[in-house]
């Protein structure tokens, strides 16, 4: 009885001990998997930033065309259809004198297929926000990035977009005064740029993660407020890559406002990794997240936040 006594307490004592290591190295390889989306929501931020500032500089570049001084409408015309061809990103691009008229404006979509509704751009834009603080020159500056010299509207169904097409257009627009050899702003230039111009970057992201052997994971951006502007999660759409815009979820989803943490986290600015509980498919999530407002190239007061996650 000593014997088998004695051996059975060496069995639980050998037991108990594989018990916590497992548990540590459990612990372990949670903490692993956290730090690891945190890594993906930092690249995928990363690249996010860098799109970004090249749309920032991209009107910079249209509004130095010295084609829109001669005030030509045909000879504009040809520039920006040229530009809306080559960059593929932008629905529109329109300059409009001094007092919001239209002198002239893109004409086709980047398919080379003419603008639904072209007779949308030819409106008066003077009271347009955008078109009054880009006149004025208040620009949307972040010196300490060195990011000087463009308006830019957050993320939104484009009103002028939408109109041009016929359709909800989502994305943001850069816009920047044209002056004259004097330095007097003659017009102002603005690029509706579709958010595919980012959904790119999200789906080329995605295929990075997939490669590393993660093929269930979810790559999400918030605005400053958590609200979704992209909710891309391929594997739970049938492995569908494309980018699939839900009218109940776009704009219309908080996440921030569900108590998502993560969501909560990156709307005060601040990046990292944990679990979270998905709001919609209520399972537990380890979630990587990230703020924008810290990487170069981005305006800190656009705060807008990404979200790698996949099921712990």
């Amino acid at each position: 009885a000593k014997v088998m006594l004695l051996s059975l307490g060496m069995m639980a004592t050998m037991g108990l001990i594989t018990f916590v290591m497992v548990l540590v190295l459990k612990g372990k390889q949670q903490d692993l998997a956290q730090s690891n989306m945190g890594s993906y929501a930092q690249g995928l931020g990363a690249a996010v930033a860098t799109q970004f500032k090249q749309r920032y500089g991209d009107i910079q570049t249209f509004a130095s065309n010295s084609t829109l001084l001669l005030m030509d409408k045909t000879s504009i015309e040809e520039v920006l259809d040229k530009y809306v061809e080559l960059y593929k990103i932008y629905d529109a691009i329109a300059f409009y004198d001094s007092e919001g008229d239209i002198v002239g404006a893109s004409t086709k979509t980047s398919d080379g297929k003419p603008l639904p509704f072209p007779a949308e751009l030819k409106k008066n834009q003077l009271s347009a926000k955008w078109f009054a603080d880009a006149k004025a020159l208040k620009y949307s500056d972040d010196k300490d990035k060195y990011l000087m010299g463009t308006y830019v509207e957050d993320f939104q169904i484009d009103p002028l977009a939408t109109a041009v097409y016929g359709e909800p257009r989502y994305g943001n627009s850069f816009t920047k005064a044209v002056t004259n050899n004097e330095g007097r702003v003659i017009g102002v230039l603005t690029a509706r740029a579709n958010f595919r111009y980012i959904e790119a970057e999200f789906q080329n992201y995605y295929q990075t993660i997939k490669n590393s052997g993660i093929e269930a994971v979810e790559l999400t951006m918030l605005n400053s407020k958590g609200q979704v502007m992209i909710d891309y999660d391929p594997f739970y759409n049938n492995k569908n890559v494309d980018v699939v815009r839900k009218n109940d979820v776009i704009l219309s989803l908080n996440l921030a406002e569900k108590g998502v943490e993560s969501a909560q986290q990156v709307v005060a600015g601040k990046s990292g990794s944990g679990t979270a509980e998905h709001a919609r498919k209520k399972v537990t999530q380890f979630a990587g997240y990230a703020s924008l407002k810290g990487f170069a190239g981005f305006l800190s007061a656009l705060n807008w936040g990404v979200l790698v996650s996949a099921e712990e």
